[in-house]
């Protein structure tokens, strides 16, 4: 498992009745914590977190980066896949028409 890359200067809380989240930057330092984490295509990606426990504070959220890579797709690999899982209507005979 990789290890987390917790994002500081953010912090979230869950408020009101219908659960909504009240999240507060501290802005200069959350800019150099997104700085750091910031793609080639320059996004940075964060995924929200729910704590097991409220801090001290009642921040019941927090926020890590997002570190999945989709797997590379080889057209060869694909195409072999669908004309295994998907016949077309001219391979399947089983077919009343």
């Amino acid at each position: 498992m990789a290890e987390k890359n917790y994002i500081n200067a953010i912090y979230i809380k869950t408020v009101g009745q219908y659960d909504d989240l009240a999240v507060s930057f501290k802005v200069d330092d959350f800019v150099k914590e997104i700085q750091k984490i910031k793609n080639a295509k320059g996004y940075a990606n964060i995924l929200f977190k729910k704590r097991k426990e409220p801090s001290q504070y009642g921040h019941n959220h927090y926020a890590i980066q997002n570190t999945f890579q989709p797997k590379p797709q080889n057209t060869e690999d694909r195409v072999e896949y669908e004309s295994k899982e998907n016949p077309s209507v001219e391979e399947n005979d089983d077919l009343p028409f």
